[in-house]
């Protein structure tokens, strides 16, 4: 799609990085702009691709099922394009729901308690997720997430469409879906998980981009009020998790152009798209 060719790179990345023989959980994207930016069209292009599940809603009930099928067929990804479904459930609901999906997408589930449904799965289901919401919706569930550690789970993508990109993009939405990735991860799947490696030297560097964005992320905060106390809730990112999940993000790049290992044009395309891993408040222009 025109001018988010990097968005749907770091998509297309996140979804490699399920294939790969990793320790963590699959990278969990977030997806953040304004009203008719294609966020739901960007992710429903790969709503095919073998090994990840696509859902526009999801609540206590279609959860439990895909654990059980990620369980049984081994699904890496998740892709819920608009989570404002999820939040438009009742309270109780929506955070039973993010509870769950918290625990997915970094420990796994295997046993646990959904309204009095005991869920027992043969392993445990590590899955990504990846889906989109909107500035103010952001804004409005932070505290929350922030407090049970939801966001930090993910790499947040904010950007915004300029004027001009507005106006350019309406005759060019719709693309033909990702084939060649479908191919090339099912080449994977046959074989293995693929093992990239990535020398000391190039994890060092990493670890440069993520100090940086630990200290853009964190400047993020939301003003709130309790009665009539207003305070500030800020972002708290320690990076350890963003390590792990920009050296996942790296290997996959790594594998796309075919390596066995991760190198420095590697490492200079993940710092490109690092561009776009920021907060509402500060999106990248396209």
């Amino acid at each position: 799609m025109f001018k988010t060719e990097s968005i749907e790179k770091l998509v297309k990345y996140a979804i490699i990085s399920g294939y790969l023989k990793r320790d963590i959980a699959p990278v969990s994207l977030m997806l953040i702009a304004k009203p008719e930016h294609n966020k739901t069209s960007i992710l429903k292009s790969f709503e095919n691709v073998k090994n990840v599940m696509y859902t526009t809603d999801l609540s206590g009930k279609p959860l439990i099922e895909f654990l059980k099928i990620a369980d049984r067929e081994k699904y890496y990804h998740l892709i819920v394009p608009d989570f404002i479904k999820v939040v438009a459930h009742n309270r109780v609901t929506a955070f039973s729901t993010v509870t769950t999906l918290n625990a997915m997408i970094e420990e796994g589930v295997q046993k646990s308690m959904y309204y009095g449904q005991e869920i027992h799965l043969t392993h445990n289901v590590k899955c990504g997720l990846i889906t989109s919401i909107t500035p103010d919706l952001y804004r409005q569930q932070f505290k929350q997430w922030n407090d049970i550690g939801f966001l930090s789970r993910f790499i947040p993508i904010s950007y915004e469409y300029s004027d001009a990109t507005r106006f350019s993009i309406m005759s060019m939405i719709g693309g033909n879906g990702h084939e060649s990735l479908d191919t090339e991860l099912e080449k994977i799947k046959r074989a293995g998980q693929k093992d990239i490696h990535i020398s000391a030297d190039v994890a060092a560097g990493i670890q440069l981009f993520v100090d940086d964005l630990v200290g853009k992320l964190n400047k993020y905060e939301v003003q709130m009020w309790a009665g009539q106390t207003r305070y500030k809730v800020k972002m708290n990112i320690q990076g350890f998790r963003m390590h792990k999940q920009l050296r996942l993000l790296s290997k996959a790049i790594a594998f796309d152009k075919g390596l066995n290992e991760v190198n420095y044009e590697c490492v200079a395309e993940l710092r490109g798209l690092i561009d776009y891993i920021t907060t509402p408040d500060r999106p990248k222009m396209v």
